[in-house]
């Protein structure tokens, strides 16, 4: 695997690594604004929802960013087998 590859697969593992860790504190977030609710925490309840939807913004972000570093590891796979194939690509 040449640099390329190995640096687009490495940001990949990160991201998808980052990405499940997000997913997990979102989670843990909506069970803190149900206890909050439940207990009668209105007000904490508003502002830990406001969190919430900065939490799931960066969230978005993060699922966008891993899916264009997928597309870029899938284009330089394909330009990869391409010049192996094609003999190098030397003259």
């Amino acid at each position: 695997m040449d640099r390329t590859l190995q640096s687009i697969d490495d940001t990949l593992q990160m991201g998808r690594k980052y990405v499940a860790v997000q997913e997990r504190r979102v989670e843990r977030q909506r069970t803190i604004i149900a206890e909050l609710e439940k207990n009668g925490h209105s007000e904490a309840a508003e502002n830990a929802t406001t969190v919430l939807a900065a939490m799931e913004d960066l969230l978005s972000r993060m699922r966008q960013d891993v899916a264009e570093a997928e597309q870029l590891w899938a284009e330089r796979v394909t330009q990869n087998k391409s010049y192996q194939l094609g003999g190098g690509g030397e003259s």
